[in-house]
């Protein structure tokens, strides 16, 4: 981070004033130094007229103006002291110059005084007129008084160096009222005051060293050119655009600093006049009139300003009293709450690491849940394959009335279990968060026209009317995942069927309810449903029963409808009178109609496969690999290759070139899903269509993404399997 402007000159200046100081005195180096550090001042001022805009302008213009004439008396001095010009009489021109000077820096710090509003401040110009008093004394008898009785000199020179001192004395009286003034303070102003001063000391040393042998003036030029540099600094620092306003302010010297300036002040004087008193000769007459004004003028304004310090030194030390008690009330509040940020900070941590642990526990749970669905899914669903399977079979040869019932009842029964087993893990995985949605606007009356054909055969059957509302011009739709939502309306009318009465009916109706929502609903006249019942009717494990009734079942289908219901942004609702019937409703948001082709049919089954076609099925299971065979044995010209390692099914594909592969996703060495993308990475075998089969539920959508032509869950249907096959093998696109 670089240095400020204002410290870079203060910086460069010093530099140069260390090399001026080693240079010989008079010579022409240390001249063209002098004047370049004299010149920089002026560009310094005007630097900081022009970039800061100080207030009020004609302030610093004229601090400007007096600089401007003192260099071209110094141009005049070092060319005479240099030889470069003709030596300088006393008195000359260049006196005229440097007096004029004086007037100037004076003239512009009253003009900054002005700016404060301190001209009217009687106590800063007493306090700086005892001390200047004091000081005045002092320059009188060591310089003006000497120099008035120098016989060698001229009267009129004798005049000029007299003035010098004087014009000193009027610069420290501004100077001094500036400071006891109150008012903006800064940097600024510290660095005026500062140059200013070294300027009058500069002045008094080279006085001293005229009159007296026992003074040297070599240190005043260095002096000098540390006022230069100094209040080039004030000119540059961007504070001093606020000097010479009136925006309040403690004074630059503090009170009780004052008061001991006037002590010593007064005491200097006293001290000077009985020196002078007692002292050999007595007092030089002129040296006895001033010091008798100076004591007049010191007692008198002591006396007035003691008075008026003891009150400001009073004032100051309640004032210091109060701030060190708000300094350490603020020490005390900070401390505080400093222990109680660290305290909360603490419970906050403790708190986050409490979180964090809970979320990982949670996440440990969801991944055993997961595993463990896969794992039961798997277990569940794979004897269940061979059962259904080799039944389907059974059901497709020619058997004797009782042997189809008996294959009749087996089905039944394992579809029931089927459906059971589906029904807990889907309920699990909407549970654990698990369960993929694809939602899309739904055709409320499609829906109705299609749930309602699927119980028709059960309601017809024991004489239950069907009642559907009539066709619309404009059918609504409604924001759901199509295969979801026809799952949960058939489950409930599939309750509204098995809950009824014989000849009974049941009502499916919609409407449009606030809120942009519909609301879909399905009516029965069963038994009803009491009211203590209905508050634990969503509940898990929870079956509805009526009188009379006792079905099969988990009890999860009305309790999975309602989580599925909730995924999808709707809600579901019951209500219901013993001995009159019961309503389930449903409400979903609506949904605005899709455009025409993407309301098109799928594509249909193909007419048949053709002939002389290879299929390889990859499983391990004995069971599922005799089902197959014996499924695929009905379908002519079609030969089966088994492997039951997923390396020797992929081996067994590069070799054979199979037109279809059936692989299983749970294989001994390797994953079905790895087989897949070995089979999709091999360009080998790239372009052979694969069917994944598994007992494990949603992993289809991610196998078909890895490149499978189609997902088939176990247990199969196998009137299912043989058309997807039918169509991969025709060339088409299995969706199953």
């Amino acid at each position: 981070m670089s240095a400020p402007p204002w410290a870079r000159y203060l910086l460069a200046v010093l530099a140069a004033i260390g090399v001026f100081v080693l240079l010989p005195a008079n010579s022409v180096p240390s001249a063209v130094i002098y004047l370049a550090i004299h010149l920089s001042v002026l560009g310094a001022l005007a630097y900081g007229l022009r970039v800061h805009r100080p207030r009020p302008r004609a302030a610093w213009l004229v601090i400007l103006v007096g600089y401007t004439i003192y260099l071209v008396g110094n141009m005049v001095t070092q060319g005479a002291a240099t030889g470069l010009l003709a030596p300088l009489p006393l008195p000359s021109g260049v006196d005229v110059l440097y007096l004029a000077t004086y007037a100037a820096i004076g003239l512009g710090l009253m003009l900054l005084l002005a700016g404060r509003g301190a001209l009217r401040d009687f106590a800063a110009f007493a306090d700086a007129l005892i001390i200047l008093t004091g000081i005045g004394l002092f320059a009188f008898e060591l310089l003006i008084g000497p120099v008035l009785d120098d016989a060698t000199l001229s009267p009129a020179a004798r005049l000029v160096l007299a003035f010098y001192p004087m014009a000193d004395q009027l610069v420290l009286l501004a100077l001094l009222w500036l400071a006891f003034a109150p008012g903006p303070r800064g940097p600024a102003l510290s660095l005026l005051i500062g140059g200013v001063a070294a300027q009058t000391a500069g002045d008094a040393v080279f006085g001293l060293s005229s009159t007296s042998v026992a003074w040297t003036g070599v240190i005043a030029q260095p002096l000098w050119l540390l006022s230069f540099a100094l209040v080039g600094g004030a000119a540059l620092h961007p504070s001093m655009a606020g000097l010479g306003t009136r925006s309040g302010g403690q004074p630059w010297v503090p009170a009780r600093w004052r008061f001991s300036l006037l002590v010593l002040a007064s005491t200097a004087v006293m001290i000077r006049v009985i020196s002078d008193a007692y002292g050999a000769g007595g007092l030089h007459t002129a040296v006895a009139a001033v010091a008798v004004v100076a004591v007049v003028v010191v007692f008198g304004l002591t006396f007035v300003r003691f008075r008026e310090l003891m009150v400001d030194i009073d004032v100051y030390a309640r004032t210091e009293a109060e701030r060190r008690a708000s300094e350490e009330r603020y020490r005390s509040l900070a401390a505080e709450l400093d222990r109680r940020v660290n305290e909360r900070t603490a419970e906050l941590t403790a708190i986050n690491e409490g979180l964090r642990q809970a979320k990982e526990e949670t996440e440990r749970a969801n991944r055993a849940k997961s595993e463990f669905l896969s794992s039961a899914s798997h277990e569940l669903r794979t004897p269940l394959n061979a059962v259904l399977g080799f039944a389907q079979l059974l059901e497709r040869s020619d058997l004797s009335p009782d042997d189809r019932d008996s294959v009749t009842q087996i089905l039944r029964a394992g579809r029931t279990l089927l459906a059971m087993i589906d029904s807990v893990l889907e309920l699990a995985r909407v549970e654990s968060g698990q369960l993929a949605l694809s939602i899309e606007p739904v055709n409320v009356e499609a829906l109705i026209h299609e749930t309602v054909d699927l119980v028709r055969p059960m309601a017809v059957g024991r004489g239950i009317r069907l009642v559907t509302p009539a066709d619309v011009e404009q059918p609504p739709y409604v924001l759901a995942d199509r295969r979801r939502i026809r799952q949960v309306l058939l489950n409930l009318l599939t309750n509204a069927v098995v809950y009824n009465r014989d000849d009974g009916s049941v009502t499916l109706g919609y409407a449009i309810v606030e809120g942009d929502r519909l609301r879909l609903s399905v009516t029965d006249t069963g038994p009803g449903i009491p009211a203590e019942r209905q508050a634990t009717l969503f509940t898990i494990f929870d079956r509805r029963l009526g009188s009379g009734h006792q079905q099969a079942g988990l009890g999860v289908g009305l309790a999975l409808s309602a989580r599925l219901i909730e995924a999808m942004d709707g809600s579901i609702s019951v209500e219901s009178e013993v001995g009159t019937g019961s309503t389930f409703s449903i409400e979903l948001p609506l949904a605005a109609e899709p455009p025409a082709e993407a309301r098109d049919g799928r594509v249909g089954a193909g007419a048949g496969a053709p002939a002389l076609l290879t299929v390889l099925y990859v499983e391990d299971n004995l069971a599922n690999l005799k089902l197959i065979e014996r499924v695929l044995g009905a379908r002519p010209g079609t030969r089966l290759l088994a492997a039951m390692q997923g390396r020797l099914g992929r081996d067994l594909a590069r070799q054979h070139h199979p037109d279809l592969i059936l692989l299983d996703l749970h294989l001994p060495d390797i994953p079905g899903e790895e087989v897949l993308r070995l089979l999709q990475d091999d360009p080998a075998t790239r372009d052979i269509p694969v069917i994944m089969l598994s007992s494990a539920l949603g992993n289809g959508q991610r196998l078909r993404d890895l490149g499978a032509a189609a997902y088939l869950s176990k247990p199969i249907d196998v009137a299912v399997f043989l058309a997807a096959v039918d169509r991969i093998l025709e060339g088409g696109v299995a969706h199953a």
